[in-house]
Formats: C-alpha cells, sequence, structure tokens
C-alpha cells in the first residue's frame, strides 16, 4: 500500500473500531495498537504472515512475542518519535520458523494532538 502523504493517515480515527472492517479484507497486514504498544487490532493477513491467530495476540504488548525489543520495535520507535516510520525493510523469523522478509511503514495516530496509538 502506496500513501502519498503519511499526514493523511493520522487524520483517520481507528480508536473506535469503525474501520476495522474494512481493515480486516485488505492483504496487507495491519496492526494497531495504543499509546503503550499493546496491540488493539491484527488482521488476519498478519495473522497469517506471523504464524499467530488475532485472538492470541490482541491485549498483549508488541514486544512480548516477538524478537524485537522497545529499542529495535517499529511500532515503538513511533510511540517514542511520534513519526512515521517509511518503507523499513524488516527481516525475521515467524513463530513457525518461516523467514520473513517484509517492507513496514507505521505511523502514528494522533487525536487532538496526541499521539494515542499506531
Amino acid at each position: 500500500m502506496f500513501i502519498k502523504n503519511p499526514e493523511d493517515i493520522q487524520q483517520l480515527d481507528v480508536s473506535n473500531g469503525d474501520l476495522h472492517p474494512i481493515l480486516s479484507i485488505l492483504n496487507i497486514g495491519i496492526v494497531i495498537t495504543d499509546d503503550k504498544g499493546v496491540i488493539t487490532f491484527y488482521n488476519s493477513v498478519h495473522a497469517e504472515i506471523d504464524g499467530l491467530r488475532p485472538a492470541d495476540v490482541i491485549g498483549r504488548k508488541i514486544c512480548d512475542f516477538t524478537e524485537v525489543d522497545e529499542n529495535s520495535s517499529l511500532i515503538m520507535r513511533c510511540l517514542r518519535t511520534s513519526r512515521p516510520v517509511i518503507e523499513c525493510p524488516v527481516l525475521y523469523k515467524n513463530r513457525n520458523g518461516k523467514i520473513v522478509d517484509s517492507i513496514n511503514s507505521v505511523f502514528p495516530l494522533v487525536k487532538n494532538g496526541k499521539v494515542v496509538g499506531v
């Protein structure tokens, strides 16, 4: 998915779940977290990539079940800096031992001038 203007994504209000049905049918992996990095949405495409089920990760912090930590996680970097991370190459081994090579973008979700998630 190509975003021409990263600021446009910040105008979306995903905190109330209205967009979840749309995000669920897109053919790209999507993860939404709150401002602490706790997953609030995890679509089936991302679940398949990671070899996990949405029910296993929703409500958990991204660093709790991946090989990343607070410093290496793109999600945590975006939360820490309040700046988007755009088209960053990521290489990791998923839960099933499969090597995942992807290009990831992470955008801060801003509401009333405050980052409320990514």
